[in-house]
C-alpha cells in the first residue's frame, strides 16, 4: 500500500486535489496495472502531526499561494517523505521553483499534468522509497503439464527449509490445487486470501499471515499460501488483483527468506507480474522428447517479459528412465530457444522411481527421493543463490546411525500432517509422538548390537505404532511382516 497524504488550507481544495488523483489512477489502471495501491488521505496541517509520515505528501495550492513558509514547516516533520507541490500556472517561474526547493519540496505538479505523467512519476517514487529486499523469489514454471514443476518446487522449498531458511510456498493452481493437495496442507482454498483480493479486507502482516498455513506440526520454517479460487478476473488484462498481489508479495518478503512460487495455470498479466518480480526463474525442462517443443514455445513467448533484474536458470528434470540425454537435450534446446549454454544450471534432476511417489504423501521428494536426489536439490540451492556454497547446514542432516532408518519411516508414513524428528541417542521411542490417525512403522530400541544393521539400512525388528499407543507399550508389540515396496518384506 502506497500512501499519500493531500495537504491544504481548505476542505474543498483537499477534496479537488483527491478527486483529480483518483480520476487519474481509473483513467491509468488499464495500462498501469503495476502501479502499487494507493492510499489518499486529505489532511489539514494542524492534523500532520497526529499522522503517522506518508510516502508522499502532495501540498495544495492555496497553502503555497498564501505562505510559502509552512512548507518547510512540513518538511521538519516528514522528514523523509517525498514532498510533491501543487503550483498555479502563473508559479511555475524558475524562481519560485528555486524558492520552493529551498523550503524542502522535491518536485511539483502543474494543473495540466496527464494520468501519465503523475503515474510514471508514482512508479518511480514508489520504487525509490521501497524497502530493501529481504526475502529471494523463485518462480518454478516449464512448457507444459508432467514436467515436474510442482515437484521441484515442493522439493526446493522443503530443501530450502532444511537448510535453515524460513520458507513461504505460494500455489498458483487454481484450477486444481496439486501444490496444496500433494502436501495434503489444508485448506486447499484460500478464503482468507481470496478476503483481500476482494479488497474486503487491508493487506497488512497480520492479514498476509492468516492467508498463509503451516504444512507440518513442528516445522514453523516452512509455510504455504494455498490458491484461491478459479477466477477469470485473475487472468484479465490490468485486473486489480494483480495490485494487490504485488502488496502481498510485498509482506512476504519481509517475513520470509525464500518464496517460492509454483506458477501453476497463471497466465496473461498475472504471469507477467510473476516474472517482473522474480529474482530467479527456474525453467524446468523434462527429458521427455514430447515436451521439447512446448518447452521452447513457450520460453519464447515469456521471456521478454523477464524484471531486469531476474535471472532465467534450466533445470533439466529426469521424468524418464530412458528419456533424452541430457547433452543432447541442452543441445537441441538451446539452438531451438536461441539461449546460450550458460542458462542450464550444472546439475540435474535424476530419475528416481520412488521420488514421483510422492504426491498425496504429505512430503516432498526430498524426502522420499534417492540419496542422488537429495544432493542434486542442496547444488541447486547453491546455484540459485538460496544458501551459500560452503554453508554449514548443507554438509549432513545430522542423523548419523540412524538416517537410513529416518528414510524409511518417511517413506512409509508420508509424514501427513506432520514431520518426525530424528531419534534420542540411546532410545527407540521419540519424545514427541505424532499427531492421532497416524500410523507409523519405528524401531525398537537402538543398541549398541542392533547399531550396526541400522547402518546398513536394515532394521532387524518393526513395530507398528498407532495413536492409542503410549511409550510404554511401544517397545512390547511384536513386529509382523509387513511389504513396504513392491517385492521387498521387511519381518
Amino acid at each position: 500500500m502506497y500512501r499519500i497524504v493531500v495537504v491544504d488550507r481548505s476542505a474543498e481544495s483537499r477534496g479537488r486535489i483527491v478527486q483529480a488523483i483518483e480520476q487519474i489512477l481509473r483513467q491509468g489502471a488499464e495500462e498501469f496495472h503495476f502501479v502499487p495501491r494507493v492510499s489518499l488521505k486529505p489532511l489539514a496541517i494542524e492534523e500532520i502531526k497526529f499522522h503517522g509520515a506518508p510516502d508522499v505528501c502532495i501540498v495544495g495550492e492555496e497553502m503555497v499561494q498564501h505562505d510559502i513558509g509552512e512548507i518547510h514547516k512540513i518538511r521538519k516533520l516528514y522528514s523523509t517523505t517525498t514532498l510533491l507541490v501543487k503550483v498555479p500556472a502563473q508559479w511555475g517561474t524558475l524562481s519560485t521553483i528555486e524558492q520552493l526547493a529551498r523550503c524542502g519540496a522535491d518536485d511539483v505538479i502543474s494543473e495540466d499534468l496527464t494520468s501519465r505523467s503523475f503515474l510514471q512519476k508514482l512508479i518511480l517514487l514508489s520504487q525509490k522509497s521501497a524497502k530493501p529486499h529481504q526475502g529471494r523469489l523463485v518462480l518454478v514454471t516449464g512448457g507444459k503439464g508432467g514436467a515436474g514443476i510442482t515437484s521441484v518446487a515442493a522439493a526446493i522449498a522443503e530443501s530450502a527449509m532444511d537448510a535453515g531458511k524460513k520458507t513461504v510456498l505460494v500455489d498458483f493452481d487454481t484450477e486444481t490445487q496439486d501444490l496444496s493437495r500433494f502436501l495434503r496442507a489444508r485448506p486447499y482454498i484460500n478464503e482468507n486470501l481470496q478476503i483481500l483480493l476482494d479488497e474486503s479486507a487491508v493487506v497488512t502482516e497480520e492479514s498476509v499471515r492468516a492467508a498463509l498455513v503451516q504444512v507440518w506440526a513442528d516445522e514453523p520454517n516452512l509455510l504455504l499460501m494455498p490458491p484461491v479460487p478459479e477466477s477469470r478476473a485473475l487472468y484479465e488484462q490490468g485486473g486489480h488483483l494483480v495490485r494487490v498481489l504485488l502488496s502481498v508479495f510485498e509482506q512476504l518478503d519481509s517475513l520470509c527468506e525464500c518464496i517460492v512460487v509454483d506458477a501453476g495455470c497463471a497466465s496473461g498479466t498475472l504471469l507477467e507480474m510473476l516474472y517482473r518480480i522474480a529474482d530467479r526463474v527456474l525453467y524446468v525442462v523434462p527429458n521427455d522428447p514430447a515436451a521439447l517443443f512446448a518447452s521452447v514455445d513457450r520460453i519464447k513467448r515469456f521471456r521478454p517479459l523477464l524484471g531486469e533484474t531476474a535471472k532465467l536458470s534450466l533445470l533439466i528434470n529426469e521424468v524418464h528412465r530412458n528419456g533424452l540425454n541430457s547433452s543432447l537435450l541442452s543441445e537441441e534446446f538451446c539452438g531451438a530457444a536461441e539461449l546460450d549454454a550458460s542458462a542450464w544450471l550444472p546439475v540435474r534432476i535424476p530419475f528416481c522411481k520412488d521420488a514421483h511417489r510422492w504426491p498425496g504423501s504429505g512430503s516432498s521428494m526430498a524426502a522420499v527421493g534417492s540419496a542422488q536426489v537429495g544432493e542434486a536439490l542442496r547444488a541447486i540451492l547453491v546455484a540459485i543463490e538460496i544458501v551459500d556454497a560452503g554453508s554449514s547446514t548443507l554438509k549432513g542432516t545430522g542423523l548419523g546411525l540412524l538416517s537410513p532408518l529416518r528414510q524409511l519411516v518417511k517413506l512409509i508414513s508420508g509424514r501427513a500432517q506432520e514431520k518426525v524428528k530424528a531419534l534420542p541417542e540411546g532410545s527407540g521411542v521419540p519424545q514427541d509422538l505424532p499427531a492421532p490417525r497416524m500410523r507409523l512403522l519405528l524401531p525398537q530400541a537402538v543398541t549398541k548390537e542392533s547399531q550396526a544393521s541400522v547402518k546398513s539400512g536394515v532394521s532387524k525388528k518393526l513395530v507398528e505404532v498407532t495413536a492409542i499407543d503410549s511409550p510404554a507399550t511401544v517397545n512390547q508389540q511384536a513386529a509382523k511382516p509387513r511389504k513396504l515396496i513392491s517385492g521387498v518384506t521387511i519381518s
